[in-house]
């Protein structure tokens, strides 16, 4: 402690920051300070300088609600000394050698407002537009990594207010204060970036209606996260406070601390667009309950500054700049959607339904079946995906299967090659074992009766009933005796040389073991 009185009394001498004696001496309220980095974190800067001779101008409009208030001892409004203010920083900075940025801010405030001023010895209003206090700022890294690489950095920063502005507005302290600091930051290799500030705000010691303001501790601490890297998008949050370092007797501690939340777009035409809200802590003096912000940093192309930020936007290990990393990213040389594993989408049977979506990928389908046919053979089962109708309690066929039936007896025909097919016919467990064996085996040899009638040979096709002996689902619902109403085919026998035939693709297809359903 005793070194830092020796420190800012070094400051008072060199910068005439002499106390000033009369009470309500009017000061800049303006806590928020922006950089003009277009990587900086809005709340706090960032370790690294911008790149050799790339350089950068922005602006940063800020809309504050309450930013002074005075409370009487019933905690009711007395004053608004400064009750909304819409504020534009005017920013540029240039960076050379990769060591150090140099960079300027023009605080204008375009519009507030307030109550009658007699509370503190004046009457009227607040002027409602002033300049603010020109700043000139450096920043010199110690431990420097580059541009978005991962990493630690550490770099010495300073911002010196000049006393440009009108201190009658409350836009100025009316001399020149400085604030230097330390930023300690880490980007790891998924891009989020962790950083932490804290300094000096070497300012006059006021008194303020029994506030006194002066020398304060400045922290503050930020985070970026990347959303989806390769359109530029990423959320910012962060916090910054200030602890003054003197005290009115028997007075409170006033912190000003504000919490941030925001947005931001790293766009392609070199323009970094930030979006976001503060929230101020409610016992801190000279913080608006609320600040809504949008900035703007335009980065001119062809410079290394520009290239990095484009680089920023192709995660590591990402060559095909899909926004995957491996082991998520299960074709790394090809671009892909992330539903799909970044691998491209690929439609093997030209059906119109991509490969992982489709449940017959090799076999030209109906968007209604998930991409299958209604009729096709996969390994020993001919599988029909829509039922077969009986008359209710009888073998006969309903009318509107027959042309189903049609559908079977060609794809059987073409595949000769397929010596032996069983019809097999399943029922639900309602009515006994033997009426449900009888009504199974009667189902079957109906089907297999109409195939023999278009032109099958006989030697080729066998029916069994096996009634309610192999249900596939639940027979307690009426769902799963639905299911259990079938008639399968099996392919038994196949010539020699010829193999049962497989629809396996990228998955295995995850279509229902039951092909043909009946109805009791």
């Amino acid at each position: 402690m005793r070194a830092l009185r020796l420190f800012l009394a070094a400051l008072t001498l060199i910068f005439g920051l002499r106390e000033a004696a009369a009470q309500n001496v009017r000061f800049d309220v303006q806590n928020f300070r922006p950089t003009p980095g277009p990587r900086d974190l809005i709340i706090i800067p960032q370790s690294q300088p911008l790149s050799h001779l790339s350089g950068a101008v922005g602006a940063f409009f800020s809309f504050s609600l309450d930013p002074l208030v005075l409370l009487n001892s019933d905690g009711q409004r007395a004053a608004d000394v400064v009750k909304n203010r819409l504020e534009l920083d005017v920013m540029g900075a240039i960076g050379l050698s990769n060591w150090l940025e140099l960079g300027l801010v023009m605080p204008i405030v375009l519009f507030q407002q307030s109550s009658n001023l007699e509370v503190i010895g004046e009457e009227g209003t607040i002027k409602s537009n002033a300049v603010g206090d020109l700043a000139a700022m450096f920043k010199v890294p110690f431990v420097r990594r580059l541009s978005y690489a991962s990493g630690f950095g550490v770099s010495l920063q300073g911002r010196v207010n000049f006393p440009t502005g009108d201190q009658d507005a409350f836009a100025s302290d009316g001399r020149v204060t400085f604030t230097p600091s330390l930023v300690a930051d880490y980007r790891f290799g998924n891009g989020i970036l962790l950083a932490l500030q804290a300094g000096v705000h070497i300012r006059p010691a006021i008194e303020f209606m029994d506030v006194k303001l002066g020398p304060a501790f400045v922290g503050a601490a930020g985070v970026e996260l990347p959303l989806v890297r390769r359109w530029g998008l990423g959320t910012l949050g962060g916090v910054y406070f200030n602890v003054p370092l003197q005290v009115l007797p028997d007075s409170i501690r006033q912190i000003p601390a504000e919490a941030m939340l925001g947005l931001r777009w790293y766009a392609s035409f070199g323009v970094t667009f930030t979006t976001g809200f503060n929230f101020g802590a409610d016992c801190g003096f000279s913080i608006p309950t609320f600040r809504y912000f949008l900035s703007a940093v335009w980065v001119p192309g062809k410079t290394r500054e520009y290239e990095a930020i484009e680089s920023f936007k192709k995660p590591p290990d990402d060559p095909d700049g899909d926004g995957l990393i491996a082991p998520i990213d299960q074709c790394p040389e090809e671009k892909g959607p992330a539903e799909n594993n970044g691998c491209p989408e690929r439609d093997t049977d030209r059906d119109g339904i991509v490969d992982r979506l489709d449940d017959c990928p090799t076999l030209p389908g109906r968007k209604a079946l998930h991409g299958c046919p209604r009729v096709y053979a996969d390994k020993n089962k001919i599988k029909v995906l829509e039922r077969i109708h009986f008359e209710t309690d009888r073998e006969e066929i309903r009318g509107e299967s027959l042309n189903l039936l049609e559908e079977i007896a060609e794809y059987i025909k073409a595949h000769p090659e397929w010596l032996e097919i069983l019809i097999e016919g399943h029922t639900d467990v309602r009515a006994d074992d033997a009426y449900n064996l009888a009504l199974s085996q009667r189902r079957a040899n109906s089907v297999l009766n109409w195939l023999l009638l278009r032109g099958i040979e006989p030697s080729r096709l066998r029916a069994q009933g096996f009634g309610k002996s192999r249900p596939i689902a639940d027979n307690t619902t009426e769902d799963g005796m639905a299911l259990n109403r079938r008639v399968e085919f099996t392919i038994l026998k196949v010539a020699p040389g010829h193999q049962l035939p497989s629809i396996a693709g990228p998955e295995q297809p995850k279509v229902e073991p039951v092909i043909i359903r009946s109805q009791n």
